[in-house]
């Protein structure tokens, strides 16, 4: 409120100067209402898509190394390896290696990457044949199983195939997935940024 100057105190005339302060915060309050709503039926949208996709899953792919099978089994099933062939690994921790301990567990680790990390062990392998993993953390990969089959295809080339099993609970994992392409091509993808090499499908 002020007062008009040059009037006599009994003549004081109050003007209102409120700017129209409520027509003001609507024209804010609206749009901001309209982008949350927005946001949320995004977010509805895409968790609901994700929870129509099946959790179990499967997937095959293929790696070709330039190497013998004997040097390429001693070296890649030597898990303590992992961070010098595999680049996204910055590290390793064995939290159980029964070979030194004489522990009759399967073989532990974690892989340490920049942003998460994955706890594995070996349930079953044979010598320059097969070795199957078992992802067992974090949550969104718990149950996968990885059965590692390795093959020498010629002199100095061994092909190591992946068959890949397991249950992906999070529903924006599974459309992530599934917008990637399909699993084969995820990994496909993971296969790639590992081994820095050809990927087949066979």
């Amino acid at each position: 409120k002020i007062c008009i100057l040059g009037q006599p105190p009994s003549h004081y005339k109050q003007l209102d100067y409120t700017l129209g302060y409520s027509d003001f915060t609507k024209g804010i309050t609206m749009p901001i209402i309209e982008i949350i709503l927005a946001i949320i039926c995004l977010f509805l949208l895409i968790y609901f898509s994700g929870y129509l996709i099946p959790e179990n899953y499967s997937a095959k792919s293929s790696v070709v190394i330039e190497s013998e099978l004997k040097k390429a089994w001693d070296y890649i099933t030597d898990f303590k390896n992992i961070a010098e062939w595999s680049e996204p690994v910055e590290s390793i921790e064995v939290l159980n290696d029964p070979k030194k301990n004489g522990d009759n567990g399967n073989l532990t680790w974690m892989e340490h990457y920049k942003t998460f990390s994955l706890k594995l062990e070996v349930l079953d392998h044979i010598d320059y044949d097969y070795v199957k993993l078992h992802m067992m953390e974090p949550d969104f990969v718990e149950g996968t199983i990885w059965l590692m089959k390795y093959r020498q295809i010629a002199d100095n080339k061994t092909q190591i195939t992946i068959d890949a099993t397991g249950k992906i609970k999070n529903p924006f994992f599974r459309l992530t997935s599934k917008l990637l392409g399909n699993y084969d091509k995820t990994t496909n993808m993971m296969l790639s940024n590992i081994f820095g090499c050809k990927i087949t499908n066979n």
